[in-house]
């Protein structure tokens, strides 16, 4: 597999594994009988996220510039498909997937260190898959605690549907988050 066709890959785990983490907070209130349909929807998702990452990653020279905007953007056709099978929870899944972005920081944080104090000198693109593979490793490595964490995440819809303040406390984490960003897209980071 070359560079550039793992580098996408990856990406798309990464994704795949942000909504594996929301299935935990969300999989009682899906009917067991939906599971494989919203499955397959984010599996045949995920192959088009491929496709094109890797025809973007290949095409262009600023692949940096490429490769963290898939990071920081790359989420939300999969959120958008969150919301289609659960549309009646969205508050819930605002909130969740603020903490899940609270989540990624950290797991793209301690990459990067990971990266920074193992790969110097090498080429861009190869700096880039050492940062998904690591950010891979910690994921499986965390994922224990991150399931059984978010397993309990979902807040209950008397503390967000049915309270005046219920959006407030579903945006919090998403204020935490989303500061980050353009520290994030910063290529010269």
């Amino acid at each position: 597999m070359d560079t550039i066709s793992s580098l996408a890959f990856c990406t798309v785990l990464v994704h795949l594994a942000g909504r594996f983490i929301w299935f935990q907070a969300f999989r009682d209130f899906l009917p067991q009988n939906r599971w494989k349909k919203m499955a397959l929807s984010f599996i045949i998702l995920a192959l088009l996220n491929f496709i094109f990452y890797y025809v973007l990653f290949q095409g262009f020279t600023h692949t940096v510039v490429l490769y963290k905007a898939s990071q920081a953007l790359g989420w939300i056709p999969y959120v958008l498909l969150s919301f289609y099978w659960l549309p009646r929870l969205i508050a819930q899944q605002i909130f969740v997937f603020g903490m899940q972005g609270c989540w990624n920081l950290f797991l793209h944080t301690a990459s990067i260190l990971t990266v920074i104090f193992l790969g110097r000198n090498i080429p861009v693109e190869w700096h880039l898959s050492m940062h998904l593979t690591c950010f891979l490793f910690y994921f499986l490595l965390s994922l224990p605690l991150a399931a059984r964490m978010f397993r309990h995440m979902c807040p209950s819809r008397q503390l967000i549907n049915d309270k005046p303040y219920g959006y407030d406390i579903a945006f919090l984490p998403l204020l935490i988050v989303c500061p980050q960003l353009p520290i994030i897209l910063d290529p010269d980071l």
